[in-house]
């Protein structure tokens, strides 16, 4: 476990890049806010990127799709928390108060490529994926468009193959949340320093610090103060709790 010093961050993840790759280096945060701004620093100052979505980058799906997987055999569904490169993005558009990119997606895990609509908003939110009620505009928005379907039932049997209302919803991953990394590993971890603060170390930060360390399997960096990390774990007030932390984060 290394301290990664803010002022060098954007060399130290590229450098994390350059010898593990973009798809074995992960930033993991506490929040989804944080985890917007660390994706939009690293595709403007690591990785150059201007446009709002391009080929190259990367995209974790944040809500089961069971519809554009339909003709894929290796994958019964696109389940929360896939994770997939884009290939090429060929047209986009903006329709029902959202945002839409037509793409060529790549699933490294299944080793499948396949085309679907994505939809962009969320990669510019704070929210985990659709509330409830934006989705119950969106599909109110939709529904619009097939009132002249005569019946009720024939009228939502269309909607289901309607490609806006599939639409995958995604965010990029080159930072996510703890929950969003369990299960998974990366050979570089990056932890963010905001649970780092004045608040002492409880159980449940415990345990959050626990999960996001042990998604490294070869490098853990803490990103900021490694005063305020070994500080943290030596006020914990979890009462007969051992741990070495504190000395392991000030490794160097």
């Amino acid at each position: 476990i290394c301290h990664a010093d803010p002022q060098e961050l954007v060399e130290t993840i590229a450098s994390c890049y350059n010898k593990y790759g973009e798809d074995d280096t992960i930033i993991i945060t506490r929040y989804n806010a944080r985890a917007k701004l660390f994706n939009q620093a690293v595709r403007a100052r690591v990785l150059d990127r201007d446009d709002e979505l391009c080929g190259g980058d990367s995209l974790m799906i944040v809500a089961n799709n069971y519809y554009w997987s339909k003709t894929i055999p290796e994958m019964s569904f696109i389940a929360n928390g896939d994770t997939a490169s884009v290939k090429r993005v060929r047209k986009i558009t903006e329709l029902y108060g959202h945002k839409y990119a037509d793409v060529t997606l790549y699933f490294n895990d299944y080793d499948v490529e396949l085309e679907a609509t994505v939809m962009m908003d969320l990669l510019h939110s704070d929210s985990p994926s659709l509330s409830q009620k934006e989705w119950q505009e969106l599909y109110s928005a939709v529904e619009e468009d097939y009132m002249d379907v005569p019946t009720q039932t024939e009228r939502r049997k269309a909607m289901r193959q309607d490609k806006y209302l599939n639409a995958l919803q995604v965010k990029f991953a080159y930072a996510i949340t703890a929950h969003k990394a369990q299960g998974g590993q990366w050979k570089a971890v990056f932890i963010d320093k905001c649970i780092f603060g004045d608040e002492p170390m409880t159980k449940d930060m415990l345990r959050w610090l626990y999960t996001a360390i042990t998604r490294g399997k070869k490098l853990v960096l803490v990103i900021g103060s490694r005063w305020a990390a070994g500080k943290a774990i030596e006020t914990n007030t979890v009462k007969g709790r051992r741990t070495s932390l504190a000395e392991r984060l000030s490794m160097q």
